[in-house]
């Protein structure tokens, strides 16, 4: 009955050590940019990549852990992606015991969509359209830099 808990324990000290690395990836897409002067969809590549970066750097194959890493990207209207962020989807067995809980495994998600926040890009064409500018070739001639306001 020991030797259950302590598998148990270990388990559940692995899904919070997959937990933790997810969230930290999560993080540095929410709020990793490249500036604004580059689109929308190379921003969203850079952040998804860094985001692997930063998963990677948890050792999790040091305690035999093989999660699959997923980066969700928002839509282009980044209001509407509610679901943006990260996901670590990886695999364990119950137990060792194959007469408590069998041999079978069971498949765990670490889900963390902490969304995106707004990329200079965006907050630059929304403060030039407040100031009645055209489009996006009269803005970038004229605005150096991109006035805040509750985010953007």
């Amino acid at each position: 009955m020991t030797l259950l808990f302590v598998s148990l324990a270990i388990n559940m000290t692995r899904g919070y050590l997959v937990h933790y690395a997810n969230f930290m990836a999560s993080r540095v897409f929410l709020s990793h940019d490249i500036g604004a002067r580059n689109n929308f969809q190379s921003t969203l590549t850079e952040a998804g990549l860094k985001a692997s970066e930063a998963f990677q750097r948890y050792p999790l194959g040091s305690f035999d852990i093989q999660a699959d890493f997923n980066v969700n990207k928002p839509l282009e209207n980044l209001e509407s992606s509610l679901l943006a962020g990260t996901t670590a989807m990886f695999k364990e067995r119950m137990t060792p015991f194959s007469l408590v809980g069998g041999t079978n495994e069971a498949t765990f998600l670490s889900e963390s969509f902490l969304g995106k926040e707004p990329i200079r890009l965006q907050c630059l064409l929304s403060v030039c359209a407040a100031m009645g500018m055209a489009g996006p070739s009269e803005c970038n001639s004229v605005i150096d830099v991109t006035v805040f306001d509750n985010g953007c």
